[in-house]
């Protein structure tokens, strides 16, 4: 008898078209339920911050790295998103996300950022952002600790990298070309970051290059970027959802009443309770910083101006209201390891200076230099008291209290 003739895969191939048309199908019914929901505790995951134990909630990852509720903060006119680092999440009384909750003065803070978040992410999430922050008032911390190293670390920039952001942000034309091509330049140096996104990878080399095939590379690209920016989106939707799900904080109602704040008491008080500590002598290393010259060397050195003059350009291009801050140094804890004020005033100027340029607001708080009760230590991470002033500040500059921002070199 002659061999019978081998079976068709055709059987194999129709299953597997059943199985992923039943996926569409329950991608299609659900999305719509799956939107309602994060829409709905849109406001809870805006606000949740560190539990009491310590742990970070899946809330405060997706919120840093997703797109929906900062999207979300920025469409809110009582929200005042505020960017930074691990001094937002730092489980201390008073943070900005806690004390204005309740919208004590008629507004509440959206704190955006973990450890390792620097200008480099920030400017990503800005631009991924776009037309949303137009108009819109932000607040950008800036850490005196990025500036003591000579780079980012590859693992800081990778554990808070966003694959949507940066698609998002190489796709809005509102930055310019020249500016893309310089944060893609920047994002090149972290591969690793764009080895499982060919991609992203491809649109991050060909965007602002001159030769015509990587223009024409370029053009191709864009709109299947823009077709996996729907897909990261929707992934983006369902990771909120389920961070919702899986949050164990549950804040309090929120109250729309605007109740006055004494700020003159809040801060004398807070000067009572919080006595002078030793400026961060125990339990800390030797200073890897042995004299003002070598720390002024570093600090003129280091690749985070690069990154806050691209910070700087991309608030420029997406015509935001922003007002920049940073913490004061532990000057107390410097000048006993031979660093000078001098030394230390160098980046505070060039803070200033820098923002100066392009008019906007600034404080470096660089009158509690000396202040030990301002700081926790040597770190960047404000105390209860530092909140308090860090907290007046917002206030000011939400209701449009403060001072014009003086020209360079004024």
């Amino acid at each position: 008898m002659p061999d019978a003739p081998p079976t068709p895969a055709t059987p194999h191939l129709f299953a597997a078209l059943i199985a992923l048309t039943v996926v569409l199908v329950l991608v299609v019914a659900v999305t719509p339920s799956l939107e309602r929901y994060t829409q709905a505790n849109m406001e809870r995951a805006m606000l949740a911050n560190l539990e009491e134990s310590g742990r970070v909630p899946p809330l405060l990852g997706q919120r840093n790295q997703g797109m929906m509720i900062q999207r979300y903060a920025c469409a809110q006119k009582d929200v005042l998103p505020v960017f930074g680092s691990s001094e937002l999440s730092e489980p201390v009384p008073n943070r900005a996300g806690d004390f204005f909750r309740n919208r004590p003065t008629g507004f509440q803070v959206c704190p955006i950022g973990k450890a390792g978040s620097t200008c480099l992410m920030i400017a990503q999430k800005l631009g991924a952002l776009g037309e949303q922050v137009r108009g819109k008032k932000i607040v950008v911390i800036v850490s005196f600790a990025w500036f003591r190293h000579n780079t980012i670390e590859a693992d800081n920039y990778a554990g808070n990298f966003s694959p949507l952001q940066a698609s998002e942000m190489l796709l809005n034309d509102d930055l310019g070309v020249g500016l893309r091509k310089r944060l893609a330049e920047r994002m090149e140096e972290f591969p690793d970051t764009l080895k499982s996104r060919p991609l992203l990878a491809a649109s991050v080399n060909s965007v602002g290059r001159e030769a015509w095939w990587t223009r024409l590379q370029h053009s191709f690209l864009k709109p299947v970027l823009a077709a996996d920016v729907r897909t990261l989106s929707w992934m983006d939707n369902l990771a909120t959802a389920c961070a919702l799900m899986e949050a164990e904080d549950r804040p309090p109602k929120f109250s729309a009443a605007k109740v006055p704040v004494e700020w003159a008491q809040l801060i004398a008080d807070e000067e009572k309770k919080m006595p002078a500590n030793d400026g961060g002598k125990h339990n800390l290393p030797e200073p890897d910083e042995p004299d003002s010259k070598d720390f002024m060397a570093r600090i003129d050195s280091a690749r985070e101006w690069q990154d806050f003059a691209l910070l700087l350009d991309t608030l420029d291009a997406l015509k935001c209201e922003p007002l920049i801050f940073s913490m004061p140094q532990a000057g107390v804890w410097d000048d006993n390891h031979g660093v000078s004020r001098a030394a230390r005033d160098v980046f505070y100027k060039r803070v200033e200076e820098m923002c100066a340029a392009h008019h906007y607001p600034c404080s470096t708080f660089s009158d509690h230099d000396l202040d030990t009760a301002f700081i926790i230590g040597r770190s960047s991470h404000l105390t209860e008291k530092g909140w308090v002033y860090v907290n007046r500040l917002l206030d000011d500059f939400y209701h449009d209290r403060l001072p014009p921002a003086k020209p360079s070199g004024a």
